[in-house]
């Protein structure tokens, strides 16, 4: 069933109009039809089934039934910043895969760079993905792309279970580590976290864990720690 976020709290009853851009791609491109039924999710979270009605321009949904959000954990992705197109995938996919927040990370080997002014027109766009992949991919939550921060600040993010991937790590390996499901992870660049960045994280209680036997790309490590999160639910 195909699921849209809305603004606002639905109640039963509710009548939600679609602006020209969601209705296009209802009628045109979901080739969806009047009666056809979604899931809406509210921004508190509630979830509420729906039935579509098509007038002569936009598209309308009137809420019918409560339904029940499936949403469990807080899994943070902290993950150093790597080429656009890169990085934008990496999003996407994480969002599918059940991030609740994402966080660009800023070390010694990042290449990426951002200014302020392009910082905020690029959170605009990353949380413009994420919301299209948890729309896609039927969350009941949005995943969130904070600002870009640098390595002194990620202590605000740890969580019970807080780990970094660390390419020089032999003997803990990832999923001997998954105990909770409030979990934070951290990857690093393309060219890894320095021997002074890694023992920074570990001072400040993120603990070293192997990925396996191969050199992961950065964006392919995100969503490999993210499968065996999932795998493991």
């Amino acid at each position: 069933m195909r699921q849209f976020f809305v603004e606002g709290k639905l109640q039963l009853n509710d009548t939600v109009s679609f602006d020209s851009d969601q209705s296009h791609h209802i009628r045109d491109v979901l080739r969806m039809k009047n009666g056809d039924k979604v899931r809406l999710v509210d921004r508190e979270n509630g979830v509420y089934l729906s039935g579509l009605v098509f007038d002569s321009s936009n598209v309308r949904a009137v809420v019918t039934e409560e339904s029940q959000a499936v949403e469990d954990g807080n899994i943070i992705c902290v993950a150093a910043l790597i080429k656009k197109d890169k990085w934008e995938l990496m999003i996407q996919k994480a969002c599918e895969l059940g991030a609740s927040v994402i966080v660009p990370l800023v070390t010694k080997r990042t290449i990426i760079r951002l200014d302020d002014k392009e910082i905020n027109k690029k959170l605009e766009r990353w949380n413009k993905i994420a919301l299209e992949a948890c729309q896609q991919s039927n969350r009941t939550r949005i995943c969130r792309v904070e600002r870009p921060i640098s390595l002194q600040e990620i202590e605000k993010y740890r969580q019970e279970v807080s780990l970094v991937a660390y390419e020089n790590e032999q003997n803990r390996n990832l999923r001997e580590t998954l105990t909770s499901d409030e979990i934070t992870f951290v990857v690093g660049p393309e060219g890894g976290f320095s021997e002074d960045e890694a023992a920074f994280l570990n001072e400040k209680g993120f603990v070293s864990v192997s990925l396996g036997r191969r050199i992961l790309r950065a964006e392919t490590a995100v969503m490999f720690v993210l499968s065996v999160i999932e795998g493991l639910k």
